[in-house]
């Protein structure tokens, strides 16, 4: 797991991450003020997977139901533990979103999803 640390307090902003088997995804995050919160596209595999329109959430795996298609997961963490809803969280760092790797997808899965199931 590691964070993305190039996020900044801009509307709008592109991150490329680098994944597991060395594949690049493109990340878009978009901050969208009259809802007070951000969304993010996930871009993968050159455009052989995209999703578009997730809101970022406080969440250790927002992207949890992709886990059989994708080799890596994306967490948020919020200092207060609400929700991310400043355009500024990043550059605060009252948010921050990291990578997670295939064994931190299946490590969330079984130390915290299925304690829930």
């Amino acid at each position: 797991m590691y964070q993305i640390t190039e996020l900044t307090s801009e509307a709008k902003q592109q991150v490329k991450v680098t994944v597991g088997n060395n594949k690049t995804c493109k990340l878009n995050f978009t901050y969208c003020p009259n809802q007070q919160c951000w969304f993010f596209d996930i871009l993968y595999d050159d455009g052989n997977f995209y999703s578009y329109g997730h809101k970022l959430t406080n969440c250790p795996n927002m992207i949890r139901q992709f886990q059989n298609t994708l080799p890596f997961g994306l967490g948020c963490s919020v200092e207060d533990g609400l929700e991310p809803w400043f355009q500024n969280d990043f550059i605060t760092e009252r948010v921050k979103v990291y990578v997670l790797t295939k064994e931190d997808v299946q490590t969330i899965g079984t130390d915290l999803y299925a304690k829930i199931w």
